[in-house]
C-alpha cells in the first residue's frame, strides 16, 4: 500500500501572525495554512498532570503528513477529521521530524501534537 493510502484523515493547519488587540497589546492571530490537507493521526501517549485548577489529561499523538507539506512548531493543526466523520482538535505542535528513506530521502514528516484536556 502507497504511503499515500495510509493517510486516512484530513487536517487543518493554521499559523500564526502577530497582531494587536483593541488596546495595543500584542496578540496571535492564526490564519489558514492547510485546509483538508490528507493526513494520519495516530495516539501516542496520555497522561494526568496537575495544573492551576486540578488535574489535567494531557495526551499526545503523531500526525503523519507528506513531505512536502510546509509547517513548524510554531504553527497548530487546529482540527483533525476522521474517518468517522468526528473531530479532534486544536493540537499544539511539539516537534515537527522529517522521516526519511535508505536513500536518505525525505518520505514524510511525523509531527509530535499534543492536546489538554
Amino acid at each position: 500500500m502507497a504511503f499515500a493510502e495510509e493517510l486516512i484523515h484530513t487536517c487543518n493547519i493554521q499559523r500564526s501572525t502577530p497582531s494587536q488587540d483593541g488596546t495595543g497589546q500584542p496578540v496571535d492571530s492564526w490564519a489558514a495554512l492547510h485546509t483538508a490537507k490528507a493526513c494520519r493521526l495516530v495516539i501516542r501517549n496520555e497522561r494526568v498532570a496537575a495544573g492551576e485548577r486540578g488535574f489535567l489529561n494531557v495526551t499526545t499523538y503523531t500526525l503523519l503528513l507528506a513531505a512536502n507539506v510546509d509547517v513548524t512548531t510554531k504553527d497548530r493543526v487546529s482540527v483533525v477529521t476522521l474517518e468517522t466523520g468526528s473531530t479532534m482538535g486544536p493540537f499544539d505542535i511539539l516537534e515537527v521530524l522529517p522521516r526519511r528513506d535508505e536513500h536518505q530521502v525525505e518520505h514524510h514528516r511525523a509531527l509530535a501534537l499534543e492536546i489538554v484536556d
